[in-house]
């Protein structure tokens, strides 16, 4: 029972560190990263707008839209998420915030992807993208060792140790070898291009370049597979 209670922490702390990041963009719709020159395709100018959240300095050329995008369910299973993890290792929101940034960081540092026009209209377009995204499994793997070690010692401050011990792995995360393998679709509406993926569609790109899964069951079952 203990360890199922600890592995769900775990699950449910990655999926709010990914999820929270996906939900800040469509609802905020801005970012503080460092601006950086984007490629003359929507699939670039998307990845690195909002899986990379930066923000394009060429916006009317483009005119990508993603207002169609809707947050409402992703923000309601959110707010249970969050306070899961609270009540379940101690972390708080100040602590989950500054673990993301440093993830972020490492993610535009190490992930990156591929991809192809496979298919075009005059008013749609559809990528195949081939992510390299960050080895979440072996990142869980080195976590468990850690973890193992910690039962040894007694921790006064669970928090405080969780989130230490978070950072020092994020600090040596590596790239997945094998890529994740998604489709993004586009279509033009009234001059401006619009997202054609649903919203469930591009948490699984998230997933593709965050946790090197396909979606959320695949990363489901690789937590799963994992007893701390």
């Amino acid at each position: 029972m203990k360890k199922d209670k600890q592995r769900n922490s775990l699950f449910l702390l990655i999926i709010v560190m990914i999820a929270s990041y996906f939900l800040y963009f469509i609802v905020v719709n801005t970012s503080k990263s460092e601006k950086k020159e984007v490629g003359d395709t929507l699939e670039t100018q998307f990845l690195k707008e909002v899986i990379y959240l930066e923000k394009s300095p060429n916006d009317q050329e483009h005119g990508l839209d993603l207002s169609s995008m809707n947050s409402t369910m992703l923000h309601e299973i959110m707010l249970d998420v969050k306070q899961t993890i609270v009540q379940d290792t101690g972390l708080s929101q100040a602590d989950l915030g500054t673990l993301f940034k440093q993830y972020h960081q490492k993610l535009k540092e190490k992930a990156h992807y591929t991809s192809e026009l496979i298919k075009e209209q005059k008013k749609m377009k559809e990528y195949k993208i081939q992510v390299y995204g960050m080895d979440l499994s072996t990142f869980l793997k080195q976590l468990k060792l850690e973890v193992q070690k910690s039962k040894e010692v007694k921790i006064e401050d669970k928090a405080g140790y969780l989130h230490q011990l978070f950072s020092r792995q994020i600090e040596t995360i590596s790239v997945k070898k094998d890529p994740v393998i998604l489709n993004l679709k586009f279509k033009k509406n009234n001059k401006k291009w619009q997202i054609d993926s649903n919203q469930f569609s591009v948490l699984n790109i998230y997933l593709g370049f965050y946790a090197g899964e396909s979606n959320l069951l695949a990363l489901k079952g690789m937590m799963d597979g994992l007893e701390f």
